[in-house]
C-alpha cells in the first residue's frame, strides 16, 4: 500500500500511526534550529537508553501524536538485533529495515542511559551551593559557583564588591558545614580577584560570540580564559606579602605585580595577547602612586611645600620597589626620573581642576576616572624621552630633563570649564561596580600616608583633649594615648566601655565626622581583640615584703614567697602548692643562690 506523507511525498508500505500522517525526515517543515546542540539545551532529561516503549496511543488525551520517519538510516540496527519488552513492537513489525522514528513516548520501560543537560546540572549545583551541600569542593567547583553567582538575576545589577560579599558568605557557610574543607575564611582580595577574572571570561565569551552568557555555558569560558584553571594565578598578580597580609584578608586590594586586564580597552584580536603577555610589573604603579601623592598635597588648607611631600613620597616608593624586586626581579628598578615625570604629569592635569574651581573633584576623583578624564597612560614618557635616556643609570640616580619634548606645566582640557553632566561620585560608580576601585590603596600609598602622619605627629603634644582633635593625625594620636596605651593596664573586658566613652567625648567636641571617628576607633578595637595584651596581669595586693636572710643557727638560706599567691606568714619558704622542701626550688651557683621565677615555682 502507498502511504501519503503530510507534505505530499509518497512512501511505500509505511503504515500511518494514528490519525496524523508521518513527516518524512528528508522533507522536514521549517523550524527554529537549535542554538548550541542538535538536541537542544533547555530540556531537563535526555532519555537515551530503555527496554522498550510505544508510539502514543490514539486514545491518549495529552501526548502529542506527531512523528517523523527516517528511512534507510544505516545507524539503526537490523531488525534481527532489535528487542523490546513492549508488545507489539511497532517499529520492527510494521516498518522497513533501518527505519528511525522520532516521536513522543508512551509506556516507556527502564532507564538504561540518560543525560542531564549542563544547564540543569548547573542549576542543581547552584541550589546545592546555596544550601552549603557541595562536596567535594575543588577549584573548578569554586569557579562554577562564582560563574553562577555572577549570572544570578539577583546579582546582575550589583557591583562586583557587593557580589563578592554575597559569594564569600555562601562559601564560608559551606566551609563551616563541612569540616574536611579548609576552614579559613575567604580572603576578600582573593574572592574579588577570582570573581573579576570569571567575569572577564564571561565578558570575552559574550564579546566574541556577540550574545549574552547563560547558565549552561560555563565550560566555554575556558576557551577564552584557560588560565582560570590555574589555582596559583593570583601569585602572578600579587607579591606573597600582600597575599598573606591582614590587609588582603579584609579588603580588596589591586595587584602590585601586573595590571588587571580591562577588556573594553582592547579590540577582540588583542584580548588574548594582552592577557597572556609576560608581566614586567604593574605599568600603572608609578602613575597611580603619583596621583595619590598629588591628591594629598592639593588638599584644601594644606600649607606645607610640595617638595616636602615629594621627598617623603620618593623615599617610600624606593623602599617598596626594592622590596618588590627582592621577590620578583622582573619589576623595573627604581628611577628618580620615572617617579618625577609621572608626578609632574599628574600635577599638570589636576592643577587645572583647581584653576576652574573644582578642588572638590580633585579629592573625590578615583585613579580610574582620572585616567579616563585626562587620557594619560603609563607610556606617556615616550613623547618626552628617548628610551636610551629613560632607562639610563643617570636617570635612575637623579631627575634628568627630557631630550625630546619639555615637560608640560599644564594640561589644558577645554571641556573642564563646563559643568559636568554628572558629579564625580556618579562617574566613579561605574569603575567601583567593575571592581577597579580598591577598598584599600597600594602598600606604597599606605606607607606614604603613614610617613606624612608620623612627621606631623612630631609636632602634636602627647595628650590631647577631644576638642583639640581637628585632623586625622590628631585622632590617631588621641586613640594611641587614650585607648591603645590605656588598654595595657585594663582587663580586656573593660576596653570596649573605655573606647565607647572616648567616642562619645570626641563626637561631642571634635569637628571630624562621627563616621570617621567611629570607623578608626572600631578598627583599633578589632586589632586589640585580635592581638590582646598578653602581659596584662591583675593588680598584686599590697602584701608586706619579707626579705631573705640566712638563719645564724642552722646556716640555712631562707627566702619568703613575696607574691599574691602567698598564704600565711611562715618564716620559711611556702609554696602555693604546699611543697615543704624549699631546697628543691633553688639552684646553687657557686657561692650564690639563684632564685627560680614565680612561674617556675607555680
Amino acid at each position: 500500500m502507498d502511504i501519503e506523507f503530510i507534505d505530499g511525498v509518497s512512501g511505500k508500505d509505511i503504515p500511518r500511526q494514528g490519525t496524523l500522517p508521518a513527516i518524512p525526515f528528508t522533507h522536514l517543515p521549517s523550524f527554529t534550529p537549535p542554538t548550541w546542540s542538535p538536541y537542544g539545551d533547555h530540556w531537563d532529561l535526555l532519555w537515551i537508553g530503555h527496554c522498550g516503549m510505544h508510539f502514543p496511543f490514539e486514545d491518549h488525551p495529552t501526548i502529542p501524536k506527531g512523528h517523523v520517519i527516517r528511512l534507510g538510516d544505516d545507524t539503526v540496527a537490523p531488525k534481527k538485533d532489535l528487542w523490546t519488552i513492549n508488545i507489539p513492537f511497532t517499529l520492527k513489525e510494521q516498518y522497513p529495515e533501518h527505519t528511525r522514528a522520532y516521536h513522543h513516548v508512551q509506556e516507556g520501560v527502564c532507564s538504561l542511559g540518560r543525560a542531564v543537560p549542563e544547564l540543569q546540572a548547573n542549576q542543581d549545583f547552584f541550589a546545592s551551593f546555596l544550601r552549603g551541600d557541595v562536596t567535594p569542593w575543588k577549584h573548578k567547583d569554586y569557579l562554577l559557583a562564582a560563574y553562577l553567582t555572577l549570572l544570578d538575576p539577583e546579582n546582575r545589577n550589583l557591583g562586583l564588591l557587593e557580589v563578592a560579599s554575597n559569594f564569600a558568605d555562601n562559601v564560608n557557610r559551606l566551609k563551616q558545614k563541612h569540616s574536611r574543607i579548609q576552614l579559613m575564611p575567604e580572603s576578600r582580595t582573593l574572592t574579588v580577584f577570582w570573581l573579576y577574572h570569571v567575569k572577564l571570561g564571561i565578558h570575552a565569551m559574550s564579546m566574541f560570540w556577540n550574545c549574552d552568557a547563560y547558565l549552561g555555558q560555563f565550560k566555554r569560558i575556558f576557551h577564552f580564559t584557560p588560565e582560570l584553571m590555574n589555582e596559583k594565578l593570583p601569585e602572578s598578580y600579587y607579591s606573597p606579602d600582600i597575599l598573606r597580609s591582614e590587609y588582603a584578608e579584609k579588603f580588596w586590594m589591586l595587584p602590585n605585580l601586573r595590571e588587571l586586564l580591562e577588556p573594553h580597552r582592547y579590540l577582540n584580536a588583542d584580548f588574548r595577547r594582552e592577557f597572556v603577555k609576560k608581566s614586567e610589573g604593574d605599568p600603572d604603579q608609578l602613575l597611580r602612586f603619583a596621583f595619590e601623592v598629588v591628591q594629598r598635597y592639593l588638599r584644601p588648607g594644606e600649607t606645607r611645600r610640595r617638595s616636602w611631600f615629594i621627598n617623603l613620597a620618593f623615599a617610600v616608593l624606593q623602599k617598596q620597589i626594592i622590596r618588590l624586586r627582592s621577590m620578583k626581579l622582573s619589576v623595573p628598578q627604581y628611577s628618580e626620573t620615572h617617579a618625577y615625570f609621572n608626578l609632574q604629569m599628574v600635577h599638570a592635569a589636576l592643577s587645572q581642576l583647581l584653576v576652574v574651581g573644582k578642588a572638590k573633584e580633585v579629592q573625590e576623583m578615583s585613579y580610574a576616572l582620572f585616567r579616563e578624564t585626562f587620557c594619560i597612560s603609563p607610556t606617556a614618557w615616550t613623547t618626552h624621552y628617548s628610551p636610551k635616556l629613560w632607562d639610563s643609570l643617570k636617570a635612575r640616580a637623579a631627575f634628568v630633563p627630557p631630550d625630546l619634548k619639555p615637560l608640560p606645566d599644564t594640561i589644558h582640557l577645554p571641556h573642564l570649564k563646563a559643568e559636568p553632566k554628572e558629579d564625580v561620585e556618579i562617574r566613579n560608580e561605574s569603575f567601583r561596580k567593575a571592581g577597579l576601585i580598591p577598598e584599600l590603596p597600594s602598600l606604597e600609598t599606605l606607607d606614604f600616608h603613614q610617613a606624612v602622619l608620623l612627621e606631623e605627629a612630631k609636632s602634636i603634644k602627647f595628650s590631647l583633649t577631644p576638642s583639640e582633635v581637628t585632623t586625622h593625625a590628631h585622632l590617631l594620636r588621641y586613640i594611641h594615648t587614650h585607648i591603645d596605651l590605656a588598654s595595657r593596664t585594663l582587663p580586656p573586658d573593660d576596653i570596649p566601655s573605655l573606647a565607647a566613652q572616648h567616642l562619645a567625648d570626641l563626637t561631642a567636641s571634635s569637628p571630624l565626622p562621627s563616621a570617621h571617628l567611629s570607623f578608626y576607633i572600631d578598627l583599633v578595637l578589632n586589632n586589640l581583640k585580635l592581638h590582646p595584651n598578653l602581659d596584662y596581669h591583675p593588680p598584686i595586693p599590697n602584701i608586706p615584703f619579707k626579705p631573705s636572710y640566712t638563719d645564724p643557727k642552722t646556716k640555712k638560706f631562707i627566702r619568703f614567697h613575696n607574691c599574691s599567691c602567698r598564704k600565711g606568714d611562715d618564716d620559711e619558704v611556702t609554696l602555693a602548692g604546699g611543697d615543704e622542701t624549699a631546697d628543691k626550688d633553688f639552684e646553687e651557683v657557686g657561692d650564690e643562690w639563684e632564685i627560680l621565677s614565680h612561674d617556675t615555682l607555680q
